[in-house]
């Protein structure tokens, strides 16, 4: 599969584009498949999500790796989530971009830091 020059390299597609016609992997919506390296660049992805989102609140937050990688990858799902059911965006496959990611990572993060405090 090419893509098209317009289109958004989101981890998905950056799967479908390395490893063209593959059919193992991780089974997402409408026959689409996340292999191994759609796996990895999600966590990147997520990483660097997380990690801004840390770096834009204020406050200290001693959590490690996997946890700033968690808070980025579920901030970008409820980014989309917000987008589509508030908005309208983000129709089939659409992702959400950087900027929206890391306000829900934000989000993520105010959530998991009030949690902290009340265990």
């Amino acid at each position: 599969m090419v893509a098209n020059p317009g289109e958004c390299f989101t981890p998905t597609r950056i799967a479908s584009i390395f490893v063209p016609g593959r059919s193992s992997g991780l089974e997402l919506e409408k026959g689409e498949v996340m292999s191994f390296f759609g796996i990895i660049g999600t966590a990147i992805v997520g990483l660097i999500v997380g990690a801004l989102a840390k770096l834009f609140m204020p406050g200290r937050d001693p959590s490690g790796f996997f946890v700033t990688m968690a808070i980025g990858i579920a901030g970008a799902f409820l980014a989309r989530f917000i987008g589509q059911a508030v908005f309208g965006w983000y129709g089939d496959g659409g992702a959400p971009g950087w900027i929206m990611s890391i306000l829900g990572a934000m989000l993520v993060l105010l959530i998991f830091r009030q949690f902290r405090k009340s265990a």
